[in-house]
């Protein structure tokens, strides 16, 4: 079967960038922030600043705890844009790109040779992870339809670490296949406005974490956020009602494909089945 895909995702996108504009932070642990304040958190994490435990979602104060050495850089959206702009040139140079997914990923079509299996599972030895995005579901209901499930085992078949659905507005299940996460939805994270369909299930939503590693993603977790509509999304408090409604809500959707959620005083840790 001709493959037709390749998906391009740029880890640790916001401070990477500020590494490659500030030469003095390269081999350093860097965390970028939204504002320079310990109240609140990381959106981004070099590598170096995850070997300490730093994620993104972890507050500031915690992070330079675990780091003393830690070194924090306020969020420049306008360079990271520039960025990637560029990177869509660069990887434009080299395959096609179908389609830009976010500011730091993008589907790229395959064509000629580069549809053969061998030469795909050739090119993808050359990268670190594959993380698939899919356009899927039905709109503000958390259900799973059966050919979501086909799609993201098909993608976990062929190489994929990890698929992540989008569309559903709603939160919905998170099961594994072959040890590899398929979130289905999370939610709305951001939304300029209310919209007429929206309900206060789309206040919910939540950070999807997990350690990153050559081959895949180990001990994922997820942190959860009221989302933002017209305002930022807030992190919630272990104590917070509405962290207590969004950890019930996806316990029940998830257990229906055998995976377990544990409650932690800072993150929900996501286990297989």
């Amino acid at each position: 079967m001709a493959l037709r895909f390749l998906f391009v995702d740029f880890n640790a996108y916001f401070a990477s960038v500020e590494q490659q504009m500030r030469p003095e932070l390269r081999g350093k642990p860097v965390v970028v922030a939204p504002m320079m304040t310990d109240s609140t958190c990381a959106i981004a994490a070099s590598y170096e600043a995850k070997r300490f435990g730093i994620k993104t979602g972890t507050g500031i104060r915690e992070a330079k705890a675990l780091c003393r050495e830690l070194i924090v850089v306020e969020a420049r959206h306008h360079e990271y844009i520039d960025y990637h702009h560029r990177l869509v040139e660069a990887v434009e140079s080299c395959v096609p790109v179908h389609s830009v997914l976010s500011i730091d990923e993008m589907a790229c079509t395959l064509t000629g040779s580069q549809q053969q299996r061998e030469q795909a599972v050739a090119l993808a030895k050359q990268v670190n992870i594959v993380i698939v995005y899919v356009h899927w579901g039905s709109s503000m209901s958390p259900h799973v339809h059966d050919f979501q499930r086909e799609i993201g085992k098909a993608a976990i078949d062929a190489g994929a670490h990890a698929v992540f659905g989008g569309h559903q507005h709603v939160l919905s299940a998170i099961e594994f296949h072959k040890g590899c996460p398929i979130v289905h939805c999370s939610g709305n994270l951001l939304f300029d406005k209310w919209e007429h369909f929206f309900t206060a299930e789309t206040l919910k939503t939540f950070l999807f974490g997990a350690t990153v590693e050559a081959g895949g993603l180990r001990d994922c977790y997820l942190l959860p956020v009221k989302n933002g509509v017209g305002t930022p999304p807030r992190l919630l408090s272990r104590h917070d009602p509405l962290w207590q409604e969004i950890f019930d809500d996806l316990q029940a959707q998830c257990s229906a494909f055998g995976t377990q959620l544990v409650a932690r005083e800072d993150a929900v840790e996501i286990r297989a089945g």
